[in-house]
């Protein structure tokens, strides 16, 4: 009787340690699928991204533009802050066409950069989206930096 009481309190314990085993995994899992979702899902329940940009007429475009891109990295740093870095340099260097170095840092920016592109293939229309359009590699910074080029003003005249 009592080897038949320790048999069944050694599998009670192995169930236990299963189950135990299994709530880890489950939670693992969670825990990835949110770090995948990102926080694009949280970013949209927070901040709107804007839902288009582009019209018909360049010059709504050009008096469009500074409330855009406000409101666009607003979104894009909240669901991600690493783009901030990336925004900042492309805008300080619009003459320079973005391009990647083969380091970690390098290929993680231009992950980035494709994902922004698919995210501004989206929500850009007429002359925009025919920008975003002839650039190619999926280069959302580039496009990024060519919209900035051109929409920002260069002089105090045009400002």
């Amino acid at each position: 009787m009592a080897q038949q009481l320790t048999e069944a309190q050694l599998m009670i314990q192995s169930v236990q340690q299963a189950a135990q085993a299994a709530s880890e995994a489950a939670r693992a899992l969670r825990d990835v699928g949110l770090q995948r979702q990102g926080g694009f899902a949280e970013a949209n329940k927070t901040i709107q991204c804007p839902k288009d940009f582009g019209s018909a007429v360049s010059s709504e475009d050009q008096n469009n533009w500074a409330d855009f891109a406000f409101s666009f990295r607003q979104w894009l740093c909240f669901a991600d802050s690493t783009y901030a870095a990336d925004l900042d340099y492309v805008e300080e260097h619009s003459d320079t066409v973005v391009t990647y170095n083969d380091t970690a840092a390098g290929q993680a920016s231009k992950a980035r950069s494709t994902k922004l592109h698919a995210i501004l293939a989206g929500i850009l229309k007429h002359r925009p989206l025919r920008l975003l359009r002839a650039v190619g590699d999926s280069n959302g910074l580039e496009v990024w930096r060519q919209l900035h080029a051109l929409y920002v003003p260069k002089t105090k005249v045009r400002s």
